[in-house]
């Protein structure tokens, strides 16, 4: 994985080939006992990756949470294994201390972490937390992308309809796949 930020903003200076990833937390996804409802959201992500790759996409940024950030960046390193051009990008909001957060169980820090090593390029936008860097990493997510893929219900609130709504404000293409 490359972590140096020059090497990384110099390979997403294209826009036009990077995708972002936004979606719910754990609590807001389908239950993990519910594997049919889990292999269909894990379906319609590697749909739309394929679909994307497909329009000439190539880097695949999500934000290194729990729930649907790392969902996603599973299922694109499994998408990566027939379509190896696809780079994966994990961009954590904060770096210090970040799985000691009230988010974090056991598992999806071990599943993180994963990802993480897994990726093709890896970055944290600060070094320490500080309010606001949720809604800075979103931004950033959505600013060096041209085309957003989210898992957003109707009523939601918080950071992840702050995202789609930022997006739709910067003439961003959104894919929402929230029971497609």
């Amino acid at each position: 994985m490359i972590t140096g930020r020059n090497e990384i903003l110099k390979a997403l200076s294209d826009r036009g080939a990077c995708v972002c990833f936004t979606g719910h937390r754990p609590d807001k996804l389908p239950e993990e006992s519910d594997f049919k409802e889990t292999a269909l959201l894990c379906e319609r992500i590697e749909v739309e990756t394929i679909k994307a790759y497909g329009e000439g996409k190539r880097f695949f940024l999500h934000g290194m949470m729990a729930g649907f950030d790392i969902l996603a960046a599973e299922t694109v390193l499994q998408v990566k294994k027939n379509y190896p051009e696809i780079q994966l990008v994990s961009v954590a909001p904060y770096h210090h201390s970040f799985f000691k957060s009230k988010e974090w169980e056991p598992g999806w820090i071990r599943r993180a972490r994963i990802v993480a090593a897994r990726s093709d390029y890896g970055l944290s936008l600060s070094e320490n937390y500080y309010s606001g860097v949720y809604y800075d990493r979103n931004r950033w997510l959505v600013d060096h992308s041209s085309l957003a893929i989210e898992y957003c219900s109707l009523f939601a609130r918080g950071g992840t309809r702050y995202t789609l709504d930022y997006a739709e404000r910067q003439y961003i293409p959104t894919v929402n796949i929230y029971h497609r």
